[in-house]
């Protein structure tokens, strides 16, 4: 009896710390956009971006990753927006 304890402890631990590394996460990114090279910041949230862009004020858009690429586009425009996201 004792063993299917450990056995079911083990993998409620396993389980629920595998839950935890899918977390939900926000971090900062910054850019530039790739037509005008105006400097772009905002926030990624589980892999969506939303910032803004610095010289026109305009919505940024698009998708990005935890410690990873910024892959965004000018509301305004369409400009493709390249960055990168902190993942700390």
């Amino acid at each position: 009896m004792s063993r299917k304890l450990v056995i079911l402890f083990a993998t409620f631990a396993l389980l629920t710390t595998a839950g935890a590394v899918q977390a939900s996460y926000e971090v900062e990114c910054e850019g530039y956009n790739d037509d005008t090279s105006a400097y772009v910041s905002g926030t990624c949230t589980d892999g969506e971006f939303d910032g803004t862009d610095s010289e026109t004020g305009e919505h940024v858009y698009g998708d990005c990753e935890f410690d990873g690429d910024l892959d965004g586009y000018d509301s305004d425009t369409g400009e493709h927006v390249s960055g990168e996201c902190e993942g700390e």
